[in-house]
């Protein structure tokens, strides 16, 4: 079902007599009731119900490096090479959405039919000068708030040489042949959304010179016990355990041992299925969700603006999330590999070897 936060919370408001009907409320009560809902969108996600996607994700591991930036980083910081077009129309346009044409060196990126990138860098914003119908400056804009809470316009996943435009709508609706590159970036490796969680990490180890590939476990550390390795420097072909320390925007993953050798990754995290960041953005919800976030957001703001929660309020609002948590319970079960055994030699538990009994291969 289709909606926008401005008719969930004016409905939300309206259960509470917040507003009555053909009342508008208050720019700051909007404000107010719409960090309520991202909020409540956020505790939901916590408790495992599926306002959420598991996205995968493939990064790589280079050798003899241990600690990895992942969330919005690759910002970018500033552009070079500006070929200015002509046919614009003069002035100055402010936030105005940058288009990725071609990775670093004109290649690396998917395209479509219309020679945009349709993987890579997104996200950033340009305020660009037009003087005598040519772009004459094009810079990063600075008050947006990007991706992963980055207040700034420099978008993530950008690389040094990305070949960027913008769309002629945005420059008045005349002219052609812009572009420039992306001269700087901010640090970073895994450029991404910020995931609320790493669910699973996966080493993509390959086999027989490449015959196959393995998708091996690479178990997760909670602070004590990373904290508790008494040798973090230890080295191994291959990464057995991660240590994620969930800073916001950007969290640093640590992989232990260190690997020996430069492969893949593969990911799979939990990202946000919906944001309330545009107050008429609209949403798309499964059967059931709308009515469980209205009665619930009517509960969450009830106190901030002194009203009192009927009981048929507050009952919908239980019983709506309740079913919806219902939706979301799903057992889980052990389960493990018949054709891939580990076997530890010595005392020493960070060596193991793994036999693939299909293959009769050991790694």
């Amino acid at each position: 079902m289709s909606t926008t936060a401005n008719n969930m919370i004016i409905a939300a408001m309206r259960k509470v007599n917040i507003v009555q009907a053909g009342e508008t409320p208050t720019p700051d009560d909007m404000d107010i009731t719409l960090q309520a809902l991202d909020a409540m969108e956020d505790s939901w996600s916590n408790d495992n119900i599926q306002i959420y996607t598991i996205r995968e994700a493939i990064f790589s591991v280079q050798a003899g490096q241990q600690s990895y930036q992942l969330g919005p980083c690759k910002n970018i910081v500033s552009f070079s090479n500006i070929i200015p077009g002509s046919g614009y129309v003069n002035g100055t346009y402010a936030n105005v959405p940058v288009i990725t044409l071609t990775g670093t060196g004109g290649a690396g990126y998917a395209t479509n039919t219309s020679g945009i990138a349709t993987t890579g860098g997104q996200g950033a914003f340009a305020t660009v000068t037009v003087a005598n119908n040519s772009v004459t400056s094009v810079t990063i804009s600075s008050n947006l708030s990007g991706p992963g809470d980055i207040t700034q316009g420099g978008g993530f996943g950008y690389n040094t040489g990305d070949l960027i435009t913008i769309d002629t709508s945005q420059l008045g609706g005349f002219g052609s042949g812009f572009t420039a590159q992306v001269a700087a970036t901010t640090g970073g490796d895994w450029a991404i959304e910020r995931p609320l969680k790493i669910e699973k990490m996966k080493t993509m180890w390959l086999v027989n010179s490449s015959l196959y590939e393995l998708d091996l476990d690479i178990s997760p550390l909670n602070f004590q016990q990373f904290a508790d390795l008494p040798l973090k420097q230890l080295v191994n072909s291959f990464a057995l355990n991660f240590y994620n320390d969930k800073r916001s925007p950007i969290s640093t993953v640590q992989l232990f041992p260190i690997p020996l050798v430069t492969m893949n990754c593969r990911m799979f995290l939990r990202q946000p299925l919906i944001n309330f960041n545009d107050l008429n953005e609209i949403v798309e919800f499964p059967p059931g969700y709308e009515r469980a976030f209205i009665y619930n957001l009517a509960v969450e703001i009830a106190p901030e603006f002194g009203k009192t929660i009927p009981p048929e309020v507050q009952s919908i609002a239980t019983t709506s999330y309740n079913k919806v948590a219902a939706i979301n319970s799903v057992p889980r079960y052990m389960s493990g590999d018949g054709g891939l055994s580990r076997a530890v030699h010595g005392i020493n538990p960070l060596n193991p070897v793994y036999t693939i009994w299909a293959a009769g291969a050991t790694i």
